[in-house]
């Protein structure tokens, strides 16, 4: 279930060209946000005891250290979607009431110019 709403999480994100997902404690729950075209976009709200599986989950797979909590970590891994795969980079840092926020950016295989409103696409 975890893995599955992960996964669902990085392929909207593809879909949606975002560059950064934000999962971000606030009041009693979880922000789900992403950064579309230099624009922070609200995705949808979590309940804090899904989303810190869903934070552990992606700490696991790119090596960081499930435990820790209230440290700065960084860490990074590939997730495979059909016959494509996008590099994840991602960066945890906890607060005083031991709640976690995670940021993901996506290493998308396309570099995008932008000039004067014209949009270029590079493959890499």
């Amino acid at each position: 279930m975890v893995q599955n709403l992960a996964k669902e999480i990085i392929f909207e994100a593809i879909r949606l060209d975002a560059q950064d997902i934000y999962m971000i404690p606030k009041d009693n729950n979880y922000n789900l946000l992403m950064r579309i075209n230099d624009e922070r976009r609200l995705v949808s709200v979590h309940q804090c005891d899904s989303m810190a599986s869903i934070i552990s989950h992606f700490k696991f797979v790119s090596g960081m250290n499930i435990g820790e909590k209230r440290r700065i970590q960084i860490g990074s891994c590939d997730y495979f979607y059909g016959e494509e795969k996008v590099s994840l980079r991602l960066s945890s840092v906890g607060d005083y009431q031991n709640r976690e926020s995670l940021v993901i950016r996506l290493l998308h295989k396309k570099i995008k110019i932008y000039i004067i409103g014209l949009i270029i696409e590079i493959d890499c």
